[in-house]
């Protein structure tokens, strides 16, 4: 028997009880990951997690123990903490996780998406890698990703990260490697990029892997700060990845600090449908048909679902643009030798902050929240569905090696209908469903209105239950 494979949740529950160790769930996952193919990771710290497995192991457990029969609730609710250090307490005891390469874990240098990013030993954890290690989760590797986090695909010259469904394709970015390892089984939680800069954050290269993810909710300003508001629509936030919709909630949990009460069924909710999109693209055949179903089966579980256009405003992809390359000048002012797309991307930016037009322009970001929440409220939306990718994800090749109209051109739809929610800072979730004619992954993105999470993971837990998604890439080699 190998761990491989197993359940975020299965695995928590087995450690709590004294069913497995941590160093034996780590060590299965490891031997797994070394059969597997491809380059999605960047470093691998198995020492380290080792520790912190051993760590974990020898902590009291005042669980019952006893053979676990495989099962979990859904979504349960992370234990109450005790005062005393106590691995019955950790929600994510055991866990292997991937994080995305760009966030900080003391102790370790990195780079932020290709040679030229190199950064220094970080002195710190990032919060999320902190809250998933407090959790008793082991962070045992890291995935690439694209150059500062700003394509949405995962390559820099003469290292290609491709797709685990089909080498043709890219796993999409920033956080592509990440997408890419938890496909092929080496964890089943990942951490990576998201934010309004980061190319439709996790949820672009969850929906090209096939995989669920949460993109987290931007609270709003409220009375407008420029200045604060700029830097913060800027900075990275992180999103969580996953293989099934409870996992997902275990890894909302940890990430939020908070606890969702999702074992129940939720009442019949009223949702939107619409396959349009304000950026560039547009859903292909494939994917449209892939919407159609999903509304055909909330319909019949009872669910209202309606064909809407939502009110994005008429600024979100300039808006969308301007965070975009204001973004990777910001982010590229202490490094040198980048990418010529990066370093043109840049350029823009500058010349946007010099003007003084990008904090204009997030205000209008800002009332594009204000334009969506009053649409949920006005026509009574508890949801918006969409489709999570217009069509394939982009082909694998040097997209870092090529220019920035090029790029532009051939990655910019990719983000088409996960840019508008990090855009205006609404919670966001990713679902796969089905397979597409070419063999690539297909899934829908749900949008709520602010504090609508625990609502967008129920309506994930049914339509994985309605539609039994693969979990992992068919190469995956479990022998």
């Amino acid at each position: 028997m190998t761990w491989a494979g197993a359940t975020a949740q299965d695995i928590a529950t087995a450690v709590r009880r004294n069913d497995a160790t941590a160093v034996t769930i780590l060590h299965d996952h490891l031997e797994h990951f070394k059969r597997q193919p491809g380059n999605a990771i960047h470093h691998l710290r198995y020492d380290d997690a080792v520790t912190e497995a051993q760590l974990i192991d020898a902590l009291e457990s005042s669980a019952d123990t006893g053979t676990s029969d495989g099962s979990a609730e859904l979504f349960p609710a992370p234990p109450t903490p005790v005062p005393e250090p106590d691995r019955s307490a950790l929600p994510a005891a055991g866990v292997p996780v991937i994080s995305c390469q760009q966030l900080p874990i003391a102790g370790q240098e990195s780079q932020l998406g290709s040679n030229a990013t190199t950064v220094p030993s970080a002195e710190r954890d990032h919060e999320a890698v902190n809250r998933f290690k407090g959790a008793g989760a082991l962070i045992y590797a890291t995935g690439h990703s694209s150059e500062l986090g700003l394509w949405p695909a995962t390559d820099q010259p003469g290292q290609i990260v491709n797709n685990p469904h089909h080498p043709y394709y890219s796993p999409a970015g920033p956080s592509g490697g990440l997408a890419a390892a938890v496909s092929l089984g080496t964890a089943p939680i990942g951490i990576g990029l998201d934010g309004p800069a980061t190319a439709g954050g996790v949820r672009t290269a969850a929906a090209a892997c096939g995989l669920f993810a949460y993109s987290p909710e931007i609270a709003p300003t409220g009375q407008y700060d420029r200045t604060k508001d700029a830097n913060d629509r800027l900075s990275h936030k992180p999103g969580v990845i996953a293989t099934t919709a409870g996992d997902l909630a275990l890894a909302v949990s940890t990430l939020t600090n908070s606890e969702h009460q999702l074992n129940r069924e939720p009442t019949p909710l009223r949702m939107a449908a619409t396959t349009y999109t304000p950026m560039p693209g547009k859903a292909d055949d494939d994917n449209t048909e892939l919407l159609l179903n999903v509304v055909r089966e909330l319909t019949g579980g009872g669910h209202d679902v309606q064909h809407a256009k939502p009110d994005w405003g008429k600024r979100l992809p300039t808006v969308s643009s301007a965070v975009w390359a204001t973004a990777a000048y910001e982010r590229s002012r202490q490094f040198r030798a980048l990418q010529r797309r990066t370093r043109h991307l840049a350029t823009v930016g500058a010349g946007l902050r010099r003007r003084g037009t990008l904090t204009g322009l997030l205000g209008q970001g800002e009332r594009a929240r204000r334009h969506m929440e009053d649409w949920f409220a006005v026509n009574n939306f508890e949801a918006l569905l969409t489709p999570a990718l217009p069509g394939p994800p982009p082909f694998a090749r040097s997209w870092s090696e090529a220019t920035l109209r090029a790029n532009i051109n051939g990655l910019a739809s990719a983000a088409a209908y996960s840019a508008p929610a990090s855009v205006t800072g609404l919670p966001a979730v990713t679902v796969p469903i089905s397979m597409r004619h070419d063999g690539l992954p297909a899934g829908v993105q749900i949008i709520g209105p602010a504090g609508s999470t625990e609502r967008l993971l129920q309506i994930a837990r049914i339509l994985q239950a309605a539609f039994a998604p693969r979990r992992h890439a068919k190469t995956v080699s479990w022998d």
